[in-house]
């Protein structure tokens, strides 16, 4: 019988290097017309479960200013594209996020390719990105994927 050996393989000891990598942003300049629609499907209520709302504003360039820099309290920004895996991976963890401080903060969600203007004005420069505004101020910035918990440590800390 003979044995595996990577001592001869470089190529295959960079190969597996490279898979072993955990890409957790996006590149936000890319265009979302360069990869086909993702085919997506809206969560089937259970009989016993109340309709979902969203907590979470859309914002664009038009009324970015308005509802985030001029706007009193903690805002969050969140900066995401319909083509980036780890924000639509994110998105069940940010509307929970979002229906919990409800009361408190307000959530919004900003698409960078609808959007470019807001996202090069901010120096987003991947995406997810959130942003963390307190009385129009930047208070804290965070890129790439984050855990539930964190956004939940973030908000509570800045509260």
């Amino acid at each position: 019988m003979k044995r595996l050996s990577l001592s001869g393989s470089p190529i295959l000891l960079v190969g597996l290097l490279f898979l072993g990598l955990n890409f957790t942003t996006c590149n936000s300049t890319r265009q979302a017309q360069s990869r086909p629609p993702i085919q997506t499907y809206p969560d089937l209520p259970s009989e016993t479960e109340p309709p979902k709302t969203s907590y979470i504003q859309t914002l664009t360039d038009g009324n970015f200013k308005e509802m985030v820099k001029e706007a009193p309290g903690l805002r969050v920004a969140y900066f995401w594209a319909s083509w980036c895996g780890p924000c639509r991976t994110m998105a069940p963890a940010v509307e929970r996020v979002s229906r919990e401080f409800k009361d408190q903060i307000m959530f919004g969600k900003l698409d960078v390719d609808a959007n470019p203007t807001t996202r090069i004005l901010n120096d987003v420069n991947s995406i997810p990105t959130f942003l963390f505004f307190k009385d129009g101020e930047i208070v804290h910035r965070s890129s790439g994927m984050v855990t539930e918990q964190y956004l939940r440590n973030i908000i509570n800390r800045l509260l």
